[in-house]
């Protein structure tokens, strides 16, 4: 939804001219409401690419170790001039790899004038075969799918590659082309008190990744009185699904990994990592809480007399302990990023946004009446200046209960 115009020929500018396919190719007799496209888009705008196995662990390009580079690549799309003189970059505009122009017909002896693609998941269209009746996977290259491979496509006399090395550098990186979702979304390993030395580095390297990047981190497993238990990692330490109990040290949460109560740890989208790890309902009561007092951790409507949520202190309104944040999106945000909380009650509601430095950059506040907001950061600070790309930290706190998410902002 960030690569408008859409279609090979650039003919649909925004999601909502497709409508008109639901009566004409897909043989509806109307088409959809407004409203009912909203919910459409809606759903449409919360789809994410899946994260690019090729790339390292730690989200960074392979250096080749003798092979192809994609860092080389990377350089060279960018800096090598390989379109007669022209860089790659200049049509295909990171990070998606598209600038949203239509071009014309006359330049590369085409029929049509043609939109330039997104570059995103080239990898996933590999494996089309041009001399075989039947393909398993793959559907090639180019707008018509006719170029089974890159290197097909670039094998051509209007690039200029000095060395076929060079060209293979930049089918290394398109291969890797980032997705805009971290490499370590979905990587897992599970400690059982046995393989440590051979697992810790993976799992370092996950957890140094989300210090930097958009990615979040939970634990699942047994504790040593066989009950299922949960951590999510906050500001570099490891939070239980009880209220009661202290966040621990990486070193300190593996030393509960043993036979039977294994510890398995995984890489989750950013602003995912609360429901996964520790509050399935993310109704502020803690899932553990919850299975101790015999409530369902995961009905919102079921919190039942837990310990109160974190932040709500004594004499608190009960707003406090209920308040939703949604996962804020787009993440990673390049234009806008819509911040969505419920409150049940009326409140004064405050939005804060700090960097890494803990600096706060941008301050709002409301007086909300109970139900669902959102409010639409444009990404500038309070001095109405963009802030720069990185890592930013959004909290929302209404009467005694805060809640933060993380975002990232890219250009």
């Amino acid at each position: 939804t960030e690569t408008t115009p859409f279609h090979w020929r650039g003919d649909r500018p925004q999601l909502i001219d497709f409508n008109g396919a639901f009566v004409s190719l897909m043989g509806r007799e109307s088409q959809l409401f407004d409203y009912e496209f909203a919910d459409l888009e809606s759903f449409i705008f919360s789809l994410a690419y899946p994260p690019n196995p090729y790339r390292n662990l730690d989200g960074s390009l392979s250096d080749g170790n003798g092979g192809p580079s994609a860092e080389k690549g990377s350089f060279l799309f960018q800096f090598g001039g390989l379109f007669g003189g022209i860089e790659c970059t200049g049509c295909h505009t990171l990070p998606h790899g598209q600038n949203g122009v239509i071009i014309p017909a006359m330049i590369f002896n085409g029929e049509q004038d043609l939109d330039v693609p997104q570059l995103q998941n080239l990898y996933e269209k590999r494996g089309f075969d041009e001399h075989a009746t039947q393909n398993v996977r793959g559907f090639g290259y180019t707008h018509d799918g006719a170029m089974g491979s890159i290197d097909e496509f670039l094998d051509a006399p209007r690039f200029n590659f000095e060395r076929p090395e060079d060209r293979l550098d930049v089918i290394a990186y398109l291969m890797q082309f980032d997705t805009g979702v971290h490499a370590a979304v979905g990587a897992q390993w599970t400690m059982d008190g046995t393989n440590e030395a051979e697992g810790l580095d993976r799992i370092e390297t996950i957890v140094d990744a989300s210090l930097v990047g958009p990615i979040g981190v939970i634990a699942k497993g047994r504790d040593g009185s066989g009950d299922a238990r949960g951590w999510t990692l906050e500001a570099g330490f490891w939070r239980p699904d009880r209220e009661s109990e202290e966040t621990m040290s990486l070193s300190e949460l593996l030393a509960l990994a043993g036979p039977g109560h294994e510890l398995t740890f995984t890489a989750v989208y950013p602003g995912t990592e609360r429901r996964l790890g520790i509050d399935r309902d993310l109704d502020g009561y803690l899932d553990r809480d919850e299975i101790d007092m015999g409530t369902d951790p995961g009905d919102p409507e079921d919190p039942g007399t837990g310990p109160s949520p974190s932040g709500l202190e004594d004499g608190g309104l009960e707003i406090a302990g209920r308040l939703e944040f949604e996962p804020i999106w787009p993440n990673p945000a390049r234009g806008a990023a819509r911040i969505a909380y419920t409150v049940p009650a009326p409140n004064s509601v405050s939005i804060d946004i700090h960097d890494v430095m803990g600096r706060r950059l941008r301050s709002e506040s409301f007086a909300a009446p109970a139900g669902r907001h959102e409010f639409v950061w444009d990404l500038h600070g309070d001095d109405h200046e963009l802030v720069p790309s990185g890592l930013y930290f959004v909290r929302v706190t209404a009467g005694g209960a805060q809640k933060t998410q993380r975002v990232v902002v890219g250009r």
